[in-house]
């Protein structure tokens, strides 16, 4: 006689208020069926019993209707059950107290799902990082961060009136940058200064001067309601708000930080050009260095696609191109007769000495304003929290663009949380708040791309796009160590020509541009229709569609740099960077049609093109990959690879 055993499937989990067990018919329960992978991944969690022998020809009787007791690791269950649920072949499992909420809704699931993602890659984050590519990436992206710490610092100073100053960005952002690349979800991204918080500390400045307000006990009380806001945002799953940011937010917003870089580059160097004096030597060489430490960034970082040197050669130029830019114009500076002496270019004003503004002490005395001072703030923390939200969510998610093909997780939840902590930190002992910031988060992912070369028939010269990432935490924290180590050689730093670092703000501007719709799109405006690329949207709708689709975006570019530069208006600044997303879900689906706003504003395809039948790619060959210059891979299997470029 038969005996029946036990399938997989036969064991389920009620979602009852703590017990596991059998489902009885009479109870409405939600069951999840446990699949033989989730059975294995048990172990000998599961004690399992023979059925009774089933005489023949009686009906079978429905295993829900059995009742038995399993013994499972605390919590285990749920997790896996969830998991099934989360990819669609399993039901859903919810947890007593807050099944009536919607998922989004429920308290801390953001913050346990990053978790549950992101943690099994914890250490393998600091390990990858022992490459020949962080070490480039970390000098580069140390002049990178060094340089609006200081720009940023010295205009605080001047409009705080000597409150906070060139030491305390870099004693913030140092130590924010270690404990973010240390705690955060998301590595790759970096924090530090921007011109959007620099302008909201501004205005709150001129506010806290007209009412008479104690502006450094005010400003710690903002940034401790706004990490109270942050917080309760990362608790309740704020984050998934993302999914309604689009490419249409995105481009927009990253041209603006773009724009920002180059405009304050333009002004340094123009400044310069406004001394006294009929004697302009000292401006038009600062233009040189300026344009010198510009071109030969760029020009080695494009080294890899030439046909000269070897490739090892080609690789190590092109990751350090940017770190001997800074150095050979630096040393230029220094030995170069007509930039030394009286006549020498403006430095890096740094202080020689560690010690803060006015020699005040490291804690706020926050305690010392009335009540109606800390009610007050609250209305500016508001703003606040949704400029670092936005800022934040929206850097991070082109950090995680499928064209960069990360392959761990996001989390989003815990960058924000980790922010939370980094604000209030800031706060108390009145230190600049640090946020992400997109310009250096997007060249530290290009410093750490391993990237491949190719080019198709309709392309005149060869074009470049990613393929991995070293994706690291040690390179954050070497960044932002080597920031908190030079507070001890601040004279050395007092050597750096402010001519170079606008140089830089040019290089890192103009890098960030490359890669945006939005600004691809301004160009083709003057483009004859019958030249425009093979890729461009003009070769699937109408080209009347997508110049008013590029006009819109403009209008809100420009909306944005108009009340970014007007003083009475960038308080307010924050609240309209949300509103673009609110244009791209109502005014956007009204004026173009669902097959416009594919092309315009769909997802990049995170896949690789794809290949005809001869095993050859579809849109050309590929003739280069570099993989941490430490020699030419096999290649991928199907394409064609030239050895024209050795």
């Amino acid at each position: 006689m038969a005996v029946d055993r036990p399938s997989a499937c036969a064991w389920v989990l009620p979602v009852a208020a703590g017990s596991y067990g059998w489902a009885s018919p009479t109870r409405k329960t939600q069951t999840a069926c446990l699949s033989p992978q989730t059975s294995e991944w048990l172990g000998g969690g599961i004690r399992r019993r023979r059925r009774p022998i089933r005489p023949a020809g009686a009906a079978r009787v429905p295993v829900h209707t059995r009742r038995r007791r399993l013994s499972l690791p605390a919590g285990a269950l749920l997790l896996r059950a969830r998991d099934r649920s989360d990819s669609g072949d399993g039901a859903s499992v919810t947890f007593p107290g807050v099944a009536s909420l919607p998922p989004h809704l429920r308290p801390f699931r953001g913050l346990r799902e990053d978790w549950r993602r992101r943690a099994p890659w914890y250490w393998r984050d600091w390990a990858d990082g022992f490459t020949t590519k962080s070490v480039a990436a970390s000098l580069f992206l140390y002049f990178a961060c060094l340089a609006p710490i200081v720009a940023f610092g010295g205009l605080t100073a001047q409009i705080t009136n000597g409150a906070m100053g060139v030491v305390e960005f870099m004693v913030s952002g140092a130590v924010s940058g270690m404990l973010y690349h240390t705690l955060a979800g998301q590595p790759l991204t970096i924090v530090g200064p921007t011109g959007l918080t620099l302008a909201f500390t501004a205005s709150l400045y001129k506010v806290c001067s007209v009412a008479r307000l104690p502006f450094l006990a005010t400003y710690a009380w903002v940034g401790v309601w706004t990490a109270l806001f942050l917080l309760l945002l990362a608790i309740f799953n704020a984050s998934f708000l993302i999914r309604y940011c689009t490419r249409f937010t995105d481009d927009a917003f990253n041209a603006l930080i773009a724009a920002t870089f180059l405009y304050e580059a333009v002004k340094s160097i123009g400044r310069s050009f406004q001394t006294e004096g009929a004697d302009k030597t000292a401006a038009f060489f600062g233009l040189s260095l300026s344009l010198g430490t510009f071109i030969v960034g760029r020009t080695l970082s494009e080294f890899r696609q030439s046909r000269y040197l070897r490739r090892s050669v080609r690789e190590f130029l092109s990751d350090f191109g940017a770190a001997i830019a800074i150095f050979s114009m630096t040393l230029a500076a220094q030995l170069l007769p007509p930039l030394s002496g009286e006549q020498a270019l403006p430095r890096l004003q740094v202080p020689s000495t560690l010690q803060l503004a006015g020699g005040r002490p490291w804690l706020v005395p926050m305690l010392s304003v009335p009540p109606s001072i800390r009610l007050f703030a609250l209305f500016p923390a508001v703003l606040l929290t949704v400029l670092f939200f936005l800022d934040q969510n929206i850097t991070t998610r082109v950090v995680n663009s499928p064209a960069h093909r990360l392959k761990r997780a996001d989390a989003y939840h815990i960058d924000l949380l980790v922010l939370s902590v980094l604000t209030f930190l800031a706060s108390i002992f009145g230190l600049p708040w640090m946020c992400a910031a997109t310009v250096q988060s997007l060249n530290h992912v290009r410093s750490l791309a391993i990237t491949e070369t190719y080019m198709s028939e309709a392309d005149r010269a060869p074009r470049e796009r990613m393929v991995a990432v070293v994706e690291n935490r040690l390179t954050g924290f070497v960044i932002h160590l080597a920031l908190a180590l030079s507070l001890a050689f601040l004279p050395l730093l007092q050597r750096i020509p402010v001519a170079v670092i606008s140089g830089l703000f040019l290089y890192m501007g103009r890098r960030m541009m490359s890669g945006n719709d939005f600004l691809r799109r301004i160009r083709l405006f003057f483009v004859d229709p019958a030249l425009y690329p093979d890729d461009s949207p003009m070769r699937h709708i109408r080209p009347r569609t997508v110049n008013a689709y590029t006009a819109l975006q403009l209008a809100c570019f420009v909306l944005l740099w108009t009340l970014k530069v007007i003083p009475q208006t960038t308080l307010f600044f924050p609240a309209v960077i949300g509103m673009l997303m609110v244009v791209r879900l109502t005014a956007v689906r009204r004026l173009f049609r669902p097959e416009a706003i594919r092309v315009l504003d769909g997802e990049i395809e995170a896949e690789r093109p794809s290949r005809e039948d001869n095993g050859t790619r579809d849109e050309g060959s590929v003739i280069d990959v570099w993989e941490d210059g430490l020699g030419k891979p096999g290649g991928v299997p199907g394409e064609r690879y030239s050895t024209d470029m050795y």
